[in-house]
């Protein structure tokens, strides 16, 4: 039996009577695109009706990275072999549709997929387009793909094949498939080249809306859902999560990537706490939340239930439990298989397969028969005025392209910038509306230098916003690695600048007068977690393993120690700094400020110490877990100064 009818007969064996499609909420249905296929209206729609009533349950590579084929030739998915039901939802990456499709073709599995009646998503691996590396590769590269970039043109020579690859994928009856394609995933952490490290948010925002819009109005693709899914991590913190959020006129589905770690239990608190935070963010927003990746820290390590008692705690949970579905990464390797091989021993065995017996999960056959079939309208999301460029904080200099957007089903009038008593008016071009910005006709005597713009509609509707600029900085010098001066004293330029990583950390400028700031780091340690700041200079800076490192510090008192990591060729090299025994600052929480050096040889990994090469990363990860608080969720402050190199 092919792939194709193995499938049917497993999804069209089941009647479809339970779990029947409910009537359509009289509250209309708002999408991404307002132009979206009607295949793709009807999931969006199913998809909302779908919370609270069962969580769907998918695998990336489902068909097409199939384990089971050692053991049984004719297997066609780990899921399956396993509990006799294909997955709801089948996952697959841009790596099968980008050349040289380092994961192979899929175009065929996709098409079998949805034949029988599966949801397809599609997340995004792209290659470094600066360096021609992997994505594993964080030479920051974001500012370069923007509009006016050094590789603008060839990242969309990419984005031109997963376009052609939409439009070619289609059913048998000739219409277009619907995707839901995830973009520029876990970019709150700092291991891919789009992370928090290497762009601000306001740049990465400023990515993946340009991604949306090419595609959409420049390619015309139209049977794309879109999907926002940055690491977890903001459990009870909305502004966390809204930091990077592309903005509600550019995501359908909200979701988080989560792999366990560390005591298994905990981590499940910890992702319904997170599920909670999203499912509350994404109901404010009329959009459907999803845990979009998860799998087991170490499968097959396993000596207890993982998927089982994971499931238990969402649906016990009245928000966690308004999940849409949830997807467990590829098994590439027998060594780290997420999905238990029948082999394996009894304890995932079985708990995989009362995983998949509840009633609350959903596979392949509990989707309705009519799950592309509904009638369905949509509607924009709300006017607004989405800026292209320049991002807000920017240091700019000479002259400036002001570009952006006016999200509107209404014709636009006229869109006027103001500054200091001066307007000018955007001329439309395409779907954008730009202007030439003369900067020696304004002052920046005081910052920042504000940018008042204004969209007038067609119906009297005005839509406005604003945008703050900040003069070019002067060139650092060479000793000078990094400076919270550099901020001019602003905490949202200083938080583009360097990135928080792990558990949540706020950067704020501490300035006592001008030019004489500190970076104060408001950090949140969750038990197991890990928490601090990872710095990303522009261009790599060569070091010689005779100099030193310094810097001011002043730690608070629940810091025990500051791990340093050097990240030079590929390599990290670690410096401990112990501060359990730095003198108290009476009367408050912090610790005695300190001076401190540190030599660079002495930065070391289990292999080697470090003995020159080039800095790409600097981090400064805290560790504030003393033996009686090891069980709490710690918060603190950080003062850190300039960053520099002495002989």
């Amino acid at each position: 039996m092919n792939l194709t009818k193995l499938i049917a007969a497993v999804v069209l064996s089941v009647s479809w009577a339970v779990f029947a499609v409910q009537p359509l909420t009289a509250q209309p249905l708002t999408a991404v695109d307002p132009e979206l296929t009607a295949q793709g209206r009807s999931l969006l729609q199913y998809l909302h009706q779908q919370q609270g009533k069962g969580i769907l349950f998918g695998q990336q590579h489902a068909t097409t990275k199939v384990l089971s084929k050692k053991l049984d030739a004719q297997a066609h998915s780990d899921i399956a072999s396993l509990t006799g039901q294909m997955p709801a939802i089948y996952g697959w990456d841009t790596l099968s549709i980008i050349q040289p499709k380092p994961e192979g073709d899929i175009s065929a599995a996709v098409k079998a997929a949805y034949r029988a009646g599966g949801i397809i998503t599609i997340s995004t691996h792209f290659y470094n387009p600066v360096t021609g590396g992997n994505f594993w590769d964080t030479q920051p590269a974001v500012a370069q793909i923007l509009p006016g970039g050094s590789v603008h043109q060839k990242f969309k020579a990419e984005l031109d094949q997963v376009a052609d690859w939409a439009h070619q994928l289609k059913a048998d009856d000739g219409s277009s498939i619907p995707v839901i394609f995830r973009i520029l995933h876990e970019n709150t952490g700092s291991w891919f080249w789009w992370g928090a490290a290497q762009s601000s948010p306001e740049q990465y925002k400023a990515l993946y809306r340009f991604i949306v819009d090419y595609l959409r109005l420049e390619k015309g693709v139209h049977n794309f859902l879109y999907a926002y899914s940055p690491a977890s991590g903001f459990a009870g913190d909305k502004a966390a999560f809204a930091e990077r959020y592309p903005g509600d006129a550019y995501v359908d589905v909200l979701g988080f990537d989560d792999y366990q770690h560390g005591d298994t239990q905990a981590w499940i608190q910890s992702v319904v706490a997170t599920s909670r935070t999203l499912v509350e963010f994404a109901k404010e927003r009329g959009k459907v939340a999803a845990l979009t990746e998860f799998g087991q820290g170490e499968p097959n390590k396993a000596t207890a239930g993982f998927y089982l008692p994971l499931l238990q705690a969402l649906q016990a949970d009245p928000l966690a439990s308004q999940l849409v579905y949830m997807m467990t990464w590829a098994n590439f390797s027998a060594d780290h298989s997420y999905v238990p091989l029948s082999s394996e021993p009894a304890v995932r065995v079985d708990d995989f397969k009362a995983f998949a017996a509840q009633p609350y999960l959903l596979m392949a056959n509990k989707l309705p028969a009519t799950l592309y079939q509904q009638e369905v309208d949509v509607v924009p999301a709300a006017e607004q005025l989405v800026l292209i460029s320049p991002l807000a904080w920017q240091p700019v200099q000479h002259k400036v392209l002001v570009q952006l957007k006016v999200q509107s089903a209404q014709p636009v009038k006229q869109v006027t910038v103001r500054a200091q008593g001066k307007s000018w008016p955007l001329q439309q071009q395409k779907w954008y509306w730009t202007t030439e910005l003369p900067l020696d006709q304004l002052s920046f005597q005081q910052l920042p230098l504000q940018l008042d713009i204004s969209a007038e509609l067609k119906n009297g509707q005005r839509l406005t916003e604003k945008l703050p600029l900040l003069p070019a900085q002067p060139q650092p010098d060479a000793t000078t690695l990094f400076d919270p001066n550099w901020s001019r004293g602003f905490s949202q330029r200083l938080q583009q600048l360097i990135a928080g990583t792990g558990d949540g950390v706020k950067v704020e400028a501490l300035c006592a007068v001008a030019k004489d700031c500190l970076l104060l780091a408001k950090y949140k340690l969750h038990p197991a977690g890990h928490t601090g700041l990872r710095y990303m200079p522009e261009q790599a800076v060569p070091l010689s393993a005779d100099r030193k490192l310094s810097f001011y510090l002043q730690p608070d008192q629940k810091m025990q120690r500051l791990a340093l990591e050097l990240y030079s060729a590929g390599k990290a090299y670690y410096y401990s700094l112990d501060l359990s025994q730095w003198p108290v600052q009476p009367g408050t929480e912090f610790r005695q400020g300190q001076d401190v050096t540190l030599e660079l040889q002495k930065f070391c990994n289990q292999q080697q110490c470090f003995s020159g090469g080039e800095l790409s990363q600097l981090a400064l990860f805290i560790h504030a877990a003393a033996p009686a608080l090891a069980n709490q969720t710690l918060s603190g402050q950080m003062k850190l100064g300039a960053i520099r190199l002495q002989p």
